[in-house]
């Protein structure tokens, strides 16, 4: 009775263990850390092609808030797709493109890291609305963005991108994954006996 008692205890605490390692797992992907491949030429210089991020899941992540200059992953309805580019419009600005320049609030927004100048048709200045964004590519001569899409909800923006912790974001994913296989391969044996009594 002793003996089987001290098995089911030891059964419940190690199946305790297994459903939180995998909760944290799963919870440290879906909310924090999702990895993600960035396809195409449109973000150069920034994002180089076939480029793999660690993104922050925008969704029922209350940590997250956008700002002008993000890179962020886009959803676009009209390619079935999802999209890397850069924030430029916020809700309730007013954006303005003339003489090749964007213009936020009849400010010139000054770009640093833009692949080259653009060349692109003037468009007149108009008001974002509530919980609208514009989005650009960094390479903007070849890039598809809010120029042809128009703008984009934020429901419709996916993940942010944090270009400068990327090897930390790495090394997170790398330990929530290494972790999670070494308790499912150590945890179902780990009450198991280590010698064979005769």
């Amino acid at each position: 009775m002793t003996n089987f008692a001290h098995f089911s205890y030891k059964r419940l605490i190690r199946n305790t263990l297994c459903v939180i390692i995998g909760l944290f797992f799963f919870l440290g992907i879906y909310f924090f850390v999702r990895p993600i491949c960035s396809v195409g030429r449109s973000m150069l210089p920034t994002i180089q092609n076939v480029h793999f991020l660690v993104t922050t899941p925008r969704s029922h992540n209350p940590f997250v808030k956008l700002q002008r200059g993000d890179v962020v992953i886009v959803r676009c309805e009209q390619r079935d797709a999802l999209l890397t580019k850069r924030l430029i419009g916020l809700p309730e600005d007013t954006v303005e493109i003339r003489n090749n320049q964007i213009y936020i609030n009849g400010t010139l927004l000054h770009e640093s890291y833009l692949y080259e100048s653009m060349v692109t048709k003037d468009v007149a200045p108009f008001t974002l609305g509530e919980d609208m964004y514009y989005v650009l590519g960094d390479n903007r001569n070849v890039s598809a963005d809010s120029r042809y899409y128009g703008l984009f909800s934020g429901s419709d923006i996916y993940a942010t991108v944090d270009l400068n912790n990327q090897p930390i974001y790495w090394l997170v994913l790398a330990v929530l994954f290494v972790n999670m296989l070494l308790w499912i391969a150590y945890l179902p044996d780990w009450d198991s006996p280590r010698t064979a009594k005769v």
